[in-house]
Formats: structure tokens, C-alpha cells, sequence
């Protein structure tokens, strides 16, 4: 009788599967890693279906939306998407492409972009000529109409709903609109005027969060109700037979097939009328959502935390490679020493795995001018090639830092460890006495403008055709014989070394054909034939419309958040609020999504050492030369003051607990102090720490390694609980797994109350960090944390 029942469970068990769908996937898609949704203007998109498609020959149809209209444009399947019912249009649709029997399904949100009228009159004032500059406008001046009938100057925008900063040129004087009394501090001192556009309602877009899963489905709940909602697994959509919806539930089957697949993911992305919801994305193995960190991969770039080295300044290993001090250079612009070697002398002491790091970002090795360049007036000095930023090549290692036989080693020893190396990239400009610059200046652009002036640091006006300096030619990337060349030259660096990606410099002053060539490059000599994932981050300063204009299927995964490190600085350096911080973090999970790759620095080797900021030993309103001046002439000394510390964790806590992917730039775990460049590119100190730093030093590993050890800091769904000036409150969820993340900037105990999701056990958390739980219900707790002091609480 038992062994009856077991057969009879084993036929009904059989039959629930064999009704649960599959869908039709391809042995070897067309598309490789997942399809970026393609985010429409109001009228009318290119899309470049070679960004999803490397080989756009197996396309055979192309299929929208019936409020979308599709016209190509030629061979390599460049299509416009032209909006023929803006009202009808769903938020959120797909574009369907059929290629080699198969159909692919791109996500396509519609434009949430209003006009906008924008108008300058000062009466009793004649102007010659006006002008705009502001996020608007990717901070390049932008020319404004007169018109005589009412003496205004006018000009129109097509913006998404926010704030947007902005100044007044009135006959080439910078100055704050005079007609709009609303005005935000600029971070160096100054402000901006702002102009406000549409009406956000935060709280009425919906919101969605996992909570369960069971028997091959995944249930969300779905406050807000959306009025459009796609669900895709891996590049398909799926039709109505895998959803069910009940009430503010949300049940997702998954395809039956889902099972033979060891890696694969879920995205949901829903949209109403107040606004697009935050996206999920459900990482996969073997048809069950990935519970555990340890079951990622090392390119599985969502856990990535990543450490930037520079070379010269990190480690001395190989003291026979160093080169001699130069004449008329100062010692902190001189060649320190360090190199490959000693990079891997400390990878193979275990520093970085103490500090739970898994991906070593390296400064630029190709080989540099020798001699001394440039010019610092007071004190007086020139400036080696010690960062590796002036190229005279564009495959050979400088052999300064080492030779092939090291950086082989340092890649061989990374992998073993189940680290990524990534290389800084510089694809914008070469050093003067660069072979292809002295015969074929053609092959760049003028150092002189058509008006006489000179052609440098113009870095928005002239942001394509800009020069560093005036022996930094710029590459023309516009050129397919110049862009494919340094494509080429950045895949035989993957190709040769197995490197895992690249740290792209100065990628808004690149043309986009020339990221398109190389992703496109990379997937078909790379990531397609090795199965593996490559992994691009930029380097761009500026809006979130520009900086999200360089990211894709076939651009960049992803650019460093400056905009969110500058508020954050800001809030815990200048005092000012966390509601700022939350309002900027919130527009970027607008434009890069809430699942995003993006880099979130505590520093970097172009700003003063954050611990400096903090420790107001450097004022947050002096930048470019003013700061640099500061490490010349002052530079800041050790750092005693213990709240700068303690603040410097608050910032740690910050990156290492928001979605994306958190970046320490060397030294920032022992709060190394500097100015501008090169004081804030001092030689790594790993002795004689006193107990600030070792504290510090403490905090970083504890952080990184529970962010790195934490599904729901991976992957998980995000909001808000609570934020003023001082405090702020927010909860990251994985199913039944969350974190609850609390900072407190002020020199004050702060309490809150905090409702926990209905699957947590407030009787058995854990906690990481400076407060303490005081009560515990059945859906809540009370937490309480200390000054200056972040506060984790975890189940």
C-alpha cells in the first residue's frame, strides 16, 4: 500500500508538471547577457539593434507595440520608433524581434518627458546676448532667441519631471537667474538657480517586492496598482498563462525549462500614471531564485566591490624597475616605485582578503613619456608620467610598472583567489610624441577652435574635441578608422591578459561609436565564444541624462555616481541634509534603474581625500587648481579628529548597503588624508597605524564582507522608512531575508520605529554596527542608534 501511494504521488506530481509551460528559447541566443529596455523620446527613437544583436544578420522581423510605428534605415537593422498615440501608448511595452526562428523581447518604457518653456527678461536691461548652462543642457551653454514684441529672451526643453540646476550668461556674465528666487548650494560654495518641471508624486507609483517562493512561483506584492506590467525571463516576455493576479499579489510561474538552465534571470518592470515602479531582478539557478552569495559567480558584477589601485603609489616590489628622479620634478610628482609586482606581493598576504575585496581596479600600464611635462608655478615644478594618464602606446607595458611576465602572474593569482582584475582604459587622448599623432595629425582634433581660442579643459563647451593639455592630442573617435583601431587595442588587452573589464577614462569626451565598437567587439570575441562577462564602467562627469546616455546593451554597464557622492560628501562633510542625498539617489534609480551597475566612490585621484573633507581640513567650496594649490603649499596632516571617522563609516555603510557597486579608492579604508592631485595620491601606508585608522580599517572589512555575504544588499528591493536632515532609514528586501539599514549624522542618540515585513521573526535578529534594538513586537522593533554611528539590522 505505501509503495501504491508513493507511485500514485509520483503520477500526480508528474502531471503538475507537465502543465506548467515552457517557453521557446534558443540553444545559443542572439542576444548575449539580458536586453536593456530602451527608454523612448517623446516623438520619435533610434535604436541601434546592433547593440542587442552582435550579429544582425539572424534578424528576420522586427515587431512594436500598434501605437509605435517602425521605420529602417538600413542594412545593420537601425530602426526609429515613432510615437503615433502618445495617450494610447502603454508605459511599459516590448519591441519583439525575430531572428533565427526565435523571438526576443526588448523592454520599451515610454517617454515621461513634458515641454517645457523657458524665458530670461530683465526689465530695464539690454542684452547683446543670453545664454543657459545647466543640467539641462550638460552644463554647455546653450543660446537663447530675442524677441523684440516682448524684449525676452526664450528657449524650450523637453525634461523629465524634477530639479533642475542652472545658471544665467547675459553678455558672457555668470549669474544666478534674477527672476527665480529658488537657489541650491553648487558644492564649492556657490549656488545654482533651479527649475522646477512637473509634478512628482513619489508615494502613488507602484512599488513591488518578493516575498516568496514555492513550487516554481515567485510571489510579489504590488502596492500601487500599475497600469502596465511586463514580467521577462531571460530576453522573452512572458504572456498572460504565467501570471495570476490576486488583489495586491502578484504569482509569477515560472517556465518549465527554467530548470535546465543553470544561470538565468526574472525582471518584472511595472508603470502607472504617477510614474515607473522600482524593477526587480531575480537571479536564477537552475530554475530556483538564488538564495545564497555563494552561489554567484566571480563575474557576477552585482557582488562586486571593487578596489582602485594606483600602481605607483601602492607597492614597491621590484625595486630594480624604478626609475631615476627627474631633475626639475618635486618628489610628490616623481615615479614612487610601485608596480605589478608589488600589487601582488600584497593580493598574496591576504590584505585584500581581509577586507573582503573581489575586484582590483587598476590606474592605467600602458607605457608613458619619459621626462618631465606640464607646469606647476608655485613651488615650481613638472610632472613625470607616474600616473600612467600620457600614453605612448596603446598595447606595451610601461616598464616602470612591470613587464607581461608580472601582470600574467598578478591575473593568474587574482583568479585563484576568485578575484576580477579590471584595467583603467584611456581611449581619449595620446601623448604628443605618439607615432600616429606626429604622422597623422588628421587623426585628431585642433588644438586651436575656428575662433582663435584655445581648444583646452573645455570640457562641456567642447566636450568631444577637447584637449587635457596642450600636449594631450585628442583622438577624433569619430572616425571608424580611429575608433575600431583603439577598440582593437582594448580587446587584445582582455584577449591576452584574460582580463574581466575595463575602467574607461574620460568617457563622456569619447564619441559613442566608439563604445559601440568595442562592446560590440567584446561580445563577439569575448563574452559570446568564452561565456563570460566583461565588465565596462566610465568615467563621466555631469547630469544623469548624460551619464545614462552612455550606458546599454551595446555601450557601458555602467559610470561612477558622482552627483550621489557629491551630495553624500555634502550631507556628512558640509552639513547638509540627508532629504538632499535622498532625493539625488532617487533620481539615479530614475535613470540607471534600481538593479544598476553603477560605481559608488568613497574617493578618487581627481578630489581631496574624503577623510580630509570631513576632518574640515580642506573646505568643500575650493576645487581644480585652488585645491591642488592646497597640497602644494598646505597639505593636510594626520588626521585626530575621531567624529571624521566615525563619519568616513557612516559613508562605507552608505555604499556598501545602496544597489550597485561600491568603490574604495586606496587608502580610504585607513582614512589616508590629502588634497588635490598629487597630495591625494600619496605612497599606501599599510604600518604604523595608529587607532583610528586600524578602526576604521576594521569597519571597511565588516561592511564589504557582509555586503558581499547579503542577498538582499545584492539583489534585493529597496525603500525609504524614514529620512530628515540627520537621520535616514531605509530597508533593502530579498524574499524572506532584509537588512534595515540606519544612519545617524548628528552628534545626538536617534530612536525610530520600525514595522517589519510580515515574514520576519523580530525576536531573532542580528545586528551589525553602533546602536542597539530596545523592544521587539510581533511586526516591529524600536532601534536606537548611536551618534555619529551606522546601525544594520538583519534577520
Amino acid at each position: 500500500m505505501k509503495r501504491y501511494f508513493l507511485y500514485l504521488f509520483f503520477i500526480l506530481a508528474l502531471a503538475g508538471c507537465t502543465n506548467i509551460p515552457e517557453v521557446k528559447l534558443p540553444q545559443k541566443p542572439a542576444i548575449y547577457g539580458l536586453a536593456t529596455p530602451i527608454r523612448l523620446n517623446p516623438y520619435v527613437t533610434t535604436v541601434y539593434l546592433a547593440d542587442y544583436f552582435p550579429k544582425t544578420k539572424v534578424i528576420d522581423s522586427v515587431k512594436a507595440n500598434k501605437f509605435l510605428e517602425i521605420l529602417r534605415l538600413n542594412n545593420d537593422w537601425t530602426v526609429l520608433l515613432k510615437v503615433s498615440q502618445p495617450d494610447s501608448l502603454p508605459w511599459v511595452s516590448s519591441l519583439n524581434v525575430w531572428a533565427g526562428g526565435y523571438c526576443y523581447s526588448i523592454p520599451v518604457f515610454k517617454s515621461t518627458k513634458v515641454k517645457v518653456s523657458f524665458s530670461f527678461k530683465q526689465p530695464g536691461k539690454e542684452f547683446k546676448n543670453v545664454q543657459i548652462k545647466g543640467e539641462m543642457t550638460n552644463w554647455a551653454p546653450k543660446n537663447l532667441a530675442y524677441f523684440d514684441v516682448d524684449s525676452s529672451w526664450k528657449t524650450g526643453f523637453e525634461l523629465e519631471p524634477g530639479d533642475y540646476q542652472y545658471l544665467i550668461i547675459a553678455d558672457g556674465k555668470e549669474e544666478l537667474d534674477p527672476n527665480n528666487p529658488d537657489k541650491v548650494p553648487n558644492g564649492f560654495g556657490g549656488y545654482n538657480s533651479v527649475l522646477h518641471v512637473g509634478h512628482i508624486k513619489p508615494d502613488s507609483v507602484p512599488q513591488m517586492f518578493t516575498l516568496s517562493f514555492h513550487r516554481g512561483v515567485i510571489t510579489v506584492l504590488v502596492r500601487n496598482h500599475p497600469t502596465s506590467l511586463k514580467v521577462y525571463f531571460q530576453n522573452v516576455e512572458l504572456g498572460a498563462k504565467f501570471l495570476q493576479w490576486q488583489d495586491t499579489i502578484l504569482k509569477i510561474t515560472l517556465p518549465a525549462n527554467a530548470s535546465r538552465l543553470k544561470e538565468s534571470y526574472i525582471r518584472v518592470y511595472a508603470a502607472n500614471n504617477y510614474g515607473f515602479s522600482n524593477d526587480l531582478l531575480i537571479p536564477l539557478h537552475n530554475g530556483h531564485p538564488v538564495k545564497s552569495a555563494k552561489q554567484l559567480a566571480r563575474d557576477d558584477f552585482h557582488s562586486a566591490v571593487i578596489y582602485n589601485v594606483m600602481i605607483d603609489r601602492f607597492y614597491d616590489g621590484n625595486k630594480e624597475n624604478d626609475p631615476k628622479p627627474l631633475d626639475s620634478v618635486l618628489p610628490p610628482a616623481q615615479f614612487h616605485g610601485g608596480d605589478l609586482t608589488g600589487l601582488d606581493q600584497i593580493l598574496n598576504r591576504g590584505y585584500f582578503d581581509s577586507l573582503g575585496i573581489n575586484t582590483i581596479w587598476i590606474s592605467p600600464i600602458v607605457k608613458n613619456v619619459k621626462g618631465a611635462w606640464g607646469l606647476w608655478k608655485y613651488p615650481r615644478t613638472r610632472f613625470s608620467a607616474y600616473h600612467g594618464y600620457w600614453p605612448v602606446s596603446l598595447t606595451q607595458i610601461d616598464p616602470r610598472f612591470g613587464d607581461s611576465t608580472a601582470l600574467v602572474k598578478l591575473v593568474s593569482d587574482l583568479h585563484k583567489k576568485d578575484k576580477n582584475i579590471l584595467l583603467d582604459f584611456v581611449a581619449h587622448h595620446v601623448h604628443k610624441s605618439y607615432w600616429l599623432y606626429k604622422e597623422h595629425p588628421e587623426y585628431f582634433t585642433n588644438l586651436y577652435l575656428p575662433d582663435g581660442r584655445l581648444n583646452t579643459e573645455l570640457w562641456d563647451e567642447e566636450r568631444l574635441t577637447t584637449w587635457f593639455d596642450v600636449f594631450l592630442p585628442t583622438f577624433n573617435t569619430a572616425l571608424p578608422e580611429i575608433y575600431n583601431m583603439i577598440a582593437d587595442s582594448a580587446v587584445w588587452w582582455i584577449k591576452t591578459y584574460n582580463l574581466d573589464g575595463f575602467r574607461h577614462d574620460a568617457a563622456k569626451h569619447v564619441h559613442l561609436s566608439l563604445w559601440r565598437a568595442l562592446t560590440r567587439k567584446l561580445k563577439l570575441q569575448v563574452e559570446i565564444p568564452q561565456q563570460r562577462k566583461v565588465y565596462q564602467i566610465g568615467e563621466t562627469y555631469g547630469s544623469p541624462q548624460l551619464i545614462s546616455s552612455y550606458l546599454g546593451s551595446g555601450l557601458l554597464d555602467a559610470q561612477f555616481d558622482f552627483n550621489v557622492y557629491d551630495k553624500l560628501k555634502a550631507a556628512l562633510a558640509g552639513g547638509q541634509s540627508f532629504l538632499d542625498l535622498k532625493e539625488e539617489l532617487n533620481r539615479s534609480f530614475k535613470y540607471y534603474g534600481w538593479h544598476n551597475l553603477m560605481g559608488y566612490i568613497t574617493g578618487n585621484q581627481d578630489q581631496g581625500r574624503i577623510i580630509s573633507y570631513l576632518a574640515s581640513q580642506i573646505p568643500l567650496n575650493v576645487w581644480g587648481n585652488n585645491l591642488k594649490a592646497i597640497g602644494w603649499t598646505n597639505p593636510p596632516g594626520k588626521v585626530t579628529d575621531t567624529v571624521a571617522f566615525k563619519k568616513m563609516s557612516i559613508l562605507l555603510a552608505f555604499i556598501n548597503t545602496i544597489p550597485g557597486v561600491p568603490v574604495i579608492y586606496y587608502g580610504d579604508e585607513i582614512g589616508m588624508p590629502g588634497a588635490g592631485d598629487p597630495d591625494n595620491r600619496r605612497d599606501m601606508q599599510f604600518t604604523g597605524l595608529d587607532k583610528n585608522q586600524l578602526w576604521l580599517r576594521t569597519q571597511t572589512a565588516k561592511l564589504v564582507h557582509f555586503r558581499r555575504s547579503s542577498m538582499p544588499l545584492i539583489y534585493g528591493d529597496f525603500q525609504w522608512l524614514y529620512v530628515d536632515n540627520d537621520f535616514m532609514v531605509y530597508e533593502r528586501r530579498y524574499f524572506d531575508k532584509f537588512v534595515i539599514v540606519a544612519l545617524n549624522k548628528s552628534k545626538i542618540q536617534r530612536n525610530i520605529k520600525i514595522n517589519l515585513p510580515q515574514t520576519a521573526n523580530a525576536y531573532g535578529l542580528s545586528h551589525l554596527g553602533y546602536g542597539e534594538i530596545r523592544n521587539s513586537a510581533a511586526n516591529s522593533i524600536e532601534i536606537s542608534v548611536f551618534p555619529y554611528s551606522y546601525f544594520l539590522v538583519f534577520d
